[in-house]
């Protein structure tokens, strides 16, 4: 996920999210290099614990890169219909005494 201008003009956020996104690549392929039985696609039976726990976090951060997607295009959609429709909060009063 790359943010554009334009994307963060209508939501920040999505700055960091776009650093974390890239970060759980990395730290991803990181596990990986380092637990390579993971990726054979044998049963992890008999392994350590830290090749199992390296396959839960593959999986848990690609299910968190998901929910970054979809935030993302949740957050854009909502500013984009913010864009669109008229405020309708009438302004406070204004103080005629100063």
């Amino acid at each position: 996920m790359r943010a554009t201008p334009d994307d963060l003009c209508e939501a920040p956020e999505l700055a960091v999210l776009a650093v974390l996104d890239t970060t759980l690549d990395q730290a991803v392929l990181a596990v990986i290099a380092q637990n390579r039985e993971i990726t054979d696609g044998e049963d992890l039976i008999g392994l350590p614990p830290a090749p199992w726990i390296a396959d839960a976090f593959a999986s848990a951060a690609q299910h968190l890169q998901q929910l970054i997607g979809l935030y993302r295009r949740a957050a854009l959609d909502d500013a984009r219909y913010r864009a669109r429709t008229p405020c309708l909060t009438p302004h406070p009063p204004r103080n005629f005494a100063e």
